[in-house]
């Protein structure tokens, strides 16, 4: 059973991780964002869970940012204007892709 085998200094880190983090233009977030929402007022329910609504109504509703998301597995990582999905579905594809995101570029590798 993997709780009895986690380190409690490893489990207090998980616990004390932001459900959002922001540098420079990139939001990065589980999930995605409530559409009809401000930042600051995006619920932890929101940040982790949204699919629908943040797909069908989120383009152009956060102008000032670009949306790093997972939740929701592709084939290949989703690189739009205005956000980027990285969920390759390792759990099942047993493909995990990261992101590397400079001011003009940005690049993808998987495993």
């Amino acid at each position: 059973h993997f709780a009895t085998v986690l380190p409690d200094e490893h489990f207090q880190f998980l616990m004390d991780l932001k459900t959002s983090y922001q540098q420079e233009q990139y939001f990065f977030v589980h999930a995605g964002l409530h559409p009809d929402k401000p930042l600051e007022v995006q619920t932890e329910r929101d940040l982790l869970w949204i699919r629908d609504e943040f797909f069908d109504e989120g383009e152009g509703q956060f102008p000032d940012i670009i949306i790093v998301h997972g939740h929701t597995p592709v084939k290949r990582p989703d690189n739009l204007s205005w956000r980027i999905n990285v969920d390759t579905g390792a759990v099942w594809s047993g493909k995990l892709t990261a992101a590397i995101l400079e001011p003009k570029k940005r690049y993808f590798v998987s495993t």
